[in-house]
């Protein structure tokens, strides 16, 4: 506990001291065995801090965990991480969890303090993940499963340069998700054709990128936005429904800096709050009825820890014909 211990007297209280919690008979059994308690006191307010022993525990579960320590002990209850996940600390964001991390990130509402680290772009993808044309263009194949495309063709539709849209259908290729014949009306284009169902979505799900570059949080919904995220899978009854608001644009929106954005939606209470997601490429060119498309939806929310958006989005495939036998 040491780490965690300098990170809070140099961005709290200097005063701080952790030490093991004593009384642990004060504590239902079943909280003894999933979380190591200890106590410390911040700005004279007396907490406990808990560090999950059991990883599967669940954010929903969390919470109520979170609850019974604070009406067990009469003192204000602290997750404390060894790392964080964006997409967990997002989630306890969204709960109003307390939290501390070895790294300086912290949520204690109860001192009106929010610290993180300082970047919102989720970066590029890293090693063999698609580049957003290359996706682009698996989508358009993911769209079209009988017909076949050359360089020429696919940049007419893209609006891309040849050489950008033959880059594109060569990692394709490279990744054996499809294959070329030579013809046209020259006799000399290579014609590409993807491969049959499910393998094209099972063979592609490690070169996937996450389209989302960037999210900021915004009072009013964009115009020419698609409806995505968690909202999405709440829309198609797949999560409870939460009033959660997400909205989807391409990279290349010189509006949204006019719009009104919300520095930390934790502390925006009784505001209409709108998730924005800026992606790498235009969702409007796949997507329908209002919705991003099917493929571009489940790479968006990839990696999420919480055990009932995976559910969600299992069952999500599982109703995707190009997903399943």
């Amino acid at each position: 506990m040491r780490a965690i211990e300098q990170v809070l007297q140099s961005q709290v209280d200097e005063r701080v001291l952790i030490k093991p919690w004593r009384i642990m008979d004060a504590l239902p059994l079943f909280l003894r065995s999933l979380y190591a308690v200890h106590t410390v006191m911040l700005l004279d307010n007396a907490c406990v801090l808990i560090e999950l022993l059991d990883q599967s525990v669940g954010i929903e579960e969390l919470e109520e965990h979170v609850q019974r320590f604070q009406q067990a002990t009469d003192r204000h209850a602290i997750v404390y991480f060894r790392e964080l996940s964006h997409y967990r600390r997002m989630r306890l964001l969204e709960r109003r969890i307390p939290f501390v991390t070895d790294d300086g990130q912290m949520f204690l509402p109860f001192l009106g303090l929010r610290l993180h680290k300082s970047s919102r772009n989720l970066g590029p993808s890293k090693g063999k993940r698609f580049s957003p044309a290359t996706q682009l263009t698996y989508l358009w194949f993911l769209h079209h499963p009988d017909e076949t495309v050359n360089a020429t063709r696919l940049a007419q539709v893209f609006g891309f340069a040849e050489m950008s849209a033959s880059r594109a259908l060569h990692a394709l290729y490279q990744a054996r998700l499809v294959h070329y014949q030579v013809g046209g009306k020259t006799g000399r284009s290579k014609e590409y054709r993807r491969i049959d169902d499910p393998s094209f979505f099972t063979q592609a799900q490690t070169f996937l990128a996450n389209p989302v570059k960037s999210r900021l949080w915004v009072t009013e919904e964009p115009s020419d936005a698609w409806i995505g995220g968690r909202e999405a899978l709440e829309r198609f009854g797949l999560l409870p429904k939460t009033g959660r608001v997400v909205r989807v644009v391409g990279p290349d929106r010189s509006d949204l800096p006019a719009l009104h954005e919300v520095e930390d939606p934790a502390f925006t209470v009784g505001t209409h709050v709108v998730e924005i997601e800026v992606w790498s490429y235009d969702p409007a060119v796949f997507a329908s009825n209002g919705f991003v498309d099917s493929l571009s939806l489940v790479a968006s929310m990839a990696g999420h820890e919480d055990e009932q958006v995976s559910r969600a989005l299992r069952e999500f495939l599982r109703r995707q014909s190009w997903a399943t036998r």
